[in-house]
């Protein structure tokens, strides 16, 4: 009975020292470089095609985006500047204060300025003390240089907003920025002094603006 225990115990020993050899190969093996399967050409030319296809997707949405900021951004400028101007009118009251248009060369800009004649160009050389209101020499307003690829036109008569100082009314009329034929947005002015930005039926449309 000893001889049949001990048999069993030595069996049992071998058995055990297998498995532990079996369990040491097979981690050796899994850490073997070997082991370690790379991508091959076909998974990698899969992944060059669909990220391809994602940026070829992305891209214009990214500069639809790009274009509709950039319009926007333009329109509230003048918005912003003729209730500026207006509460110009108001403040210093004078009859005088206007918006004014100018354009040369494929550049645009506007000033608050109350001597418009003399306000003539967007270079301020040589326009000390003319773009500005009573002398002061600060230059409000904005142009092409702040809006690459905008265009403006308007259709006020002279390029000229004229602002009352008693109730701030002005001309009704309005200005048009664009970029290319398919985007564009307008700064309406009515006649009682209401100032609005909208999106020309003619236009696409520009998130967060409504139609005219």
């Amino acid at each position: 009975m000893h001889y049949t225990v001990r048999a069993k115990k030595f069996t049992l020993s071998i058995q055990r020292c297998r498995i532990q050899k079996e369990l040491s190969v097979r981690f050796r093996a899994s850490k073997s470089p070997q082991s370690v399967r790379g991508l091959t050409l076909l998974e990698l030319l899969i992944a060059v095609l669909i990220l391809a296809i994602l940026l070829a997707i992305g891209i214009p949405s990214f500069s639809g985006l790009s274009q509709d900021l950039r319009l926007k951004g333009a329109g509230f400028a003048l918005l912003e500047t003729v209730h500026q101007a207006r509460t110009e009118a108001i403040k210093r009251n004078l009859d005088n204060i206007t918006v004014k248009f100018i354009s040369s060369g494929g550049t645009w800009c506007y000033r608050i300025t109350d001597t418009p004649a003399a306000c003539s160009s967007c270079d301020m050389t040589g326009q000390t003390n003319q773009c500005d209101v009573e002398g002061d020499g600060i230059v409000k307003g904005a142009g092409s240089a702040d809006y690459q690829g905008v265009a403006l036109n308007n259709s006020f008569s002279g390029g000229v907003i004229t602002i009352s100082n008693r109730r701030g009314t002005m001309p009704a009329g309005n200005a048009t920025f664009s970029m290319g034929s398919d985007k564009s947005v307008r700064v309406r002015v009515s006649n009682i002094g209401r100032v609005s930005l909208c999106v020309p039926s003619t236009s696409e449309a520009i998130t967060g603006v409504e139609g005219c």
